[in-house]
Order: C-alpha cells, then sequence, then structure tokens
C-alpha cells in the first residue's frame, strides 16, 4: 500500500502538487491541513483529499509529511507539532536550510517541485537523494538528485528562472500581437517555439549550450542578427546577475538563521 502523504500549508505550492500527483495517477491517500480552508476545501473536492482538523492530526495521520508553509510560519509549525521519530519529512520551504529542523528526530528531505508540476513537467530538485521522495515526485517532471545542499540552493535559483521565462514570452508574444497577430496564435508560436528550443536541448545532449546556439544561429541569418543585438546589449548579463542576486540572498538568510 502506498503510504500516506500529509500536507501542512493548503498554499500555491500544495495545490499543484497536489494536481500534478493525481493528474499523474497517483491514487494514494493524502490528507491537509485546515489553515486555509478554501483551498483545502478545494483539494478534497475536485483531488480526493481529506480535510484534517489540524496540523497535528495530519502527521498523525500521513506517513509522510509534506511542508508547504511559508517561512515566517514554519516556527509556529514545528513549535506546535509532534512529529514520529523517523518520520520522513518533504520540506518545500524555500531558503530555509536543514539546520532549521536541528535537534528533530525525523529523516528530512528538501525537494521544490515548480507550478509545471501539475501537467509533470519541469525539474524537480531534491537533496539528499531519497528513493521514496523520488518515486514520490516522479510524475511530477524530471526529479534531480543532487549531492549537497550547496547545489540544492543553486536550484532554488533555477526553480525561480522558470518564473522568469513566463515574462520572457509574454514579451514576444505581446510584439506579435502589436503587430497584428491574433492573440491565441502569438500565444501558441511562442511557447510552442520555447518548447521546442527546450526539447532541442535536452535531446541533443553532447555538444554544450552554447555550441548548439552557434550551430543554430550562423552568420548572416535572422537569428545570429538578433542575437548579436541580445549580447551587445548586455541582456544575457541581466540573467546572470539576477541570479546572482538571488544566490546572495539565499546566502544572507541562511546565515542569519
Amino acid at each position: 500500500m502506498a503510504a500516506t502523504l500529509g500536507i501542512i500549508g493548503a498554499g500555491h505550492l500544495a495545490s499543484y502538487t497536489v494536481a500534478g500527483l493525481r493528474n499523474g495517477g497517483d491514487k494514494r491517500r493524502i490528507v491537509v491541513s485546515p489553515r486555509n480552508r478554501e483551498v483545502a476545501a478545494r483539494l478534497g473536492r475536485e483531488y480526493d483529499c481529506e480535510v484534517m482538523p489540524s496540523n497535528q492530526a495530519v502527521i498523525d495521520s500521513a506517513d509522510w509529511i509534506l511542508l508547504a508553509v511559508r517561512p515566517e510560519f514554519l516556527d509556529a509549525v514545528l513549535d506546535e507539532c509532534d512529529f514520529r521519530a523517523d518520520q520522513l519529512v518533504i520540506s518545500c520551504i524555500a531558503g530555509v536550510g536543514s539546520e532549521r529542523f536541528a535537534g528533530l528526530s525525523i529523516r528530512l528531505v528538501r525537494a521544490m517541485p515548480l507550478s509545471c508540476a501539475e501537467f509533470g513537467a519541469g525539474a524537480v530538485p531534491v537533496f539528499p537523494p531519497s528513493t521514496e521522495v523520488e518515486g514520490l515526485f516522479g510524475c511530477l517532471g524530471s526529479v534531480i538528485a543532487l549531492d549537497s545542499e550547496e547545489q540544492y540552493e543553486l536550484a532554488t535559483i533555477a526553480a525561480c528562472y522558470n518564473g522568469w521565462l513566463i515574462d520572457l514570452f509574454a514579451t514576444v508574444s505581446d510584439w506579435l500581437e502589436q503587430q497584428g497577430m491574433a492573440p491565441e496564435k502569438a500565444r501558441a508560436l511562442t511557447l510552442s517555439a520555447s518548447a521546442g528550443a527546450a526539447a532541442l536541448g535536452m535531446g541533443k545532449v553532447a555538444p554544450s549550450l552554447h555550441e548548439l546556439s552557434a550551430g543554430i544561429a550562423t552568420p548572416n541569418t535572422l537569428t545570429r542578427l538578433g542575437l548579436d543585438h541580445l549580447n551587445d546589449s548586455g541582456a544575457f548579463e541581466r540573467w546572470s546577475e539576477a541570479c546572482e542576486l538571488l544566490r546572495h540572498q539565499l546566502d544572507t538568510a541562511n546565515a542569519d538563521d
């Protein structure tokens, strides 16, 4: 019998994670906390989850616990709840390191499903490697087990990049609309082209991504003309700077803990 999954923190992350599990065919028992009553009720109604009367009831009813609360609410959860010895706890709280859970006799695994997990797509970083967690999240996308917490923190930055891409897609789609293209066709063209680029990068693993780009953006092509403009204007440097900004923020948060 599949392990019962308990979720503390019925919010956005819990919603798309549960949706992804159910869409991927996972029929295990899932129990959720009642704090966000509207979301919890919807999860119960649409995804066959059981809404429990308290966080402690979730812990008592589940084999595995998924923590999906905001960082500022974690202390209250840890103060009010008692976990069973060696209970598997999956923390999906960004920027909160393992040391925050020191003193608890739990098996802690950090993981970060993305919004696209609802559709079984995207990366799911996990640390430390865990057969149980990797199996649980296998239907949510590409599970990438990392060997150090430092690498996991870098992976959370890649998760933010996932969100940035939506704005990039919107920029291109909006431009196509402004030139007179129907909105639904502009969106479909932009998203299909983006998915195609990702598929090419996943499919052709031998060359580096830079080499793959150079093979497409050959001299005197429109692709090269646009790419040169982006490089000359420092567009890609801004992306690197944004990553570095987030890394500094994570380092500062972990130092404060």
